[in-house]
């Protein structure tokens, strides 16, 4: 009965020397409503006594890497160990507001429906952009409006989009694993870019659910050329190859060429405005990434594309609310 009126969630939370993060997370996890849950910590190697302190909580399951495998890999490691009917994919540094937030997106959940997604925030914003992710045809849209809690609790309460940012995705465990997961070319940048499309062109849909909201704690503003560089090391290699992955022919040949020149160009823009030439080389070290997974993007390109249900690619038709 159990199963039938509440189905097993597993939460799989990736923690890496998160463990000022965890003194604050994991009680609002364990304090969760539902029922039937799993609650499932995957470490990445971390030094900070993190997973010391998770084993301390008898209800959770704890997961050591002997190394850090990185994000995408770390992910699919903990979501293979789920048992859950539906899984709850968070990083470690995403604090819950809501003790109902499970029930509420369970509830919600349709045999149509492929991710759901919560708004994020910042623990020092008051506006968000983190309300889900959508595509231009120059790569992942950056420009899209900040927004309030107030401008987003008065949206649909499940809003279409395009794909779900990473830190936080709630989805079916069979269905997720029909689809792969995350894909393990590189550490980063090659997850919200490349997992939503994937769920779109197999007849799922991707929503945000308006009506609760979670806030971010690890916050690290890309402010510095430090970060910028990092960033730009997988940004185009990652977003590269979901666009070479997913999308029909006839639009790999339109985005990419606009997805490279356009990054190409803001790489060397920032390098100028960063000071750094920094910024400009991890663009270069991208596109020797970017060639050296493309063989396996291939090979992934026409598995996808024989099993493939919808014939276009209507997630890019998928824009920002206008608030």
């Amino acid at each position: 009965m159990m199963h039938e009126e509440f189905p097993l969630v597993s939460v799989v939370v990736l923690t890496y020397n998160g463990l000022e993060f965890l003194q604050k997370t994991v009680q609002p996890l364990l304090d969760l409503s539902y029922p039937n849950l799993e609650i499932i910590y995957v470490d990445n190697a971390s030094t900070d006594g993190s997973v010391e302190y998770l084993k301390q909580f008898s209800r959770i399951v704890v997961i050591e890497n002997k190394i850090n495998e990185g994000f995408n890999k770390g992910k699919n490691i903990g979501i293979q160990h789920a048992k859950g009917e539906y899984v709850f994919s968070l990083d470690g540094d995403i604090l819950i507001n809501d003790k109902d937030v499970v029930e509420r997106m369970v509830e919600r959940f349709t045999p149509g429906t492929g991710i759901i997604q919560l708004p994020l925030f910042d623990v020092d914003k008051e506006k968000t952009k983190y309300y889900g992710i959508y595509f231009t045809a120059f790569g992942v849209h950056r420009n899209i409006p900040w927004a309030s809690r107030e401008e987003i609790s008065k949206l649909p309460e499940m809003l279409p989009i395009a794909s779900a940012t990473g830190a936080c995705l709630f989805f079916r465990r069979d269905v997720w694993n029909g689809l792969g997961g995350f894909d393990e070319s590189q550490v980063y940048h090659l997850d919200e870019s490349d997992i939503g499309p994937r769920f779109a062109i197999f007849g799922y849909s991707n929503f945000l659910y308006t009506k609760r909201v979670l806030t971010h704690l690890g916050v690290k503003h890309a402010s510095s050329s430090k970060i910028y560089a990092h960033r730009y090391r997988y940004l185009f290699s990652g977003e590269g190859v979901s666009i070479i992955k997913n999308d029909t022919f006839g639009d790999v040949c339109l985005r990419f060429p606009l997805f490279f020149l356009y990054q190409c160009i803001k790489a060397i823009r920032f390098s100028f405005i960063k000071g750094d030439i920094r910024v400009f080389y991890n663009f270069c070290v991208s596109i020797g990434i970017f060639f050296s997974i493309l063989p396996n993007a291939l090979r992934n390109r026409k598995d996808l594309q024989s099993r493939r249900k919808v014939a276009t690619d209507d997630f890019l038709s998928i824009k920002p609310p206008r608030l």
